[in-house]
């Protein structure tokens, strides 16, 4: 170790400022990396989450509190984006006199959903 230190005392002034330069990018990768890691972990873990809520609950108003407790979950946003699209058709056709159950287009709610996919997408690609 004292050979190193050694050496580096005898290098020039501009062998220092790169090898300090080149310091301090390592520093922050490995700083974005482990935040990327954690970042993904809270992913998952509020996932698990959400899944576990998710399975467990018998009314769509469950889940919804489920995805408001797990910000982070991925699958809570898509679930979001999938709920609101779903709750907007059927007040759309409530009051259109149409019987309950209906929704006006499948089409739609699942381009509310490939949306989500992109934002969720997105989120964890920051």
């Amino acid at each position: 170790m004292q050979a190193i230190w050694e050496a580096f005392a005898q290098t020039g002034p501009v062998a220092k400022l790169v090898l300090a330069i080149l310091a301090g990018f390592s520093l922050v990768s490995w700083t974005l990396m482990l935040l990327k890691v954690r970042q993904l972990r809270r992913a998952e873990r509020q996932n698990q989450v959400f899944l576990s809520e998710f399975r467990k609950a018998q009314r769509l108003g469950e889940v919804q509190q489920a995805a408001a407790k797990t910000p982070h979950a991925p699958l809570a946003g898509m679930f979001r984006a999938g709920y609101l699209e779903l709750e907007a058709q059927v007040r759309v056709l409530q009051r259109a006199g149409a019987p309950p159950g209906q929704i006006k287009s499948l089409a739609a709610v699942e381009r509310a959903l490939q949306r989500a996919i992109g934002v969720e997408s997105a989120k964890l690609h920051r």
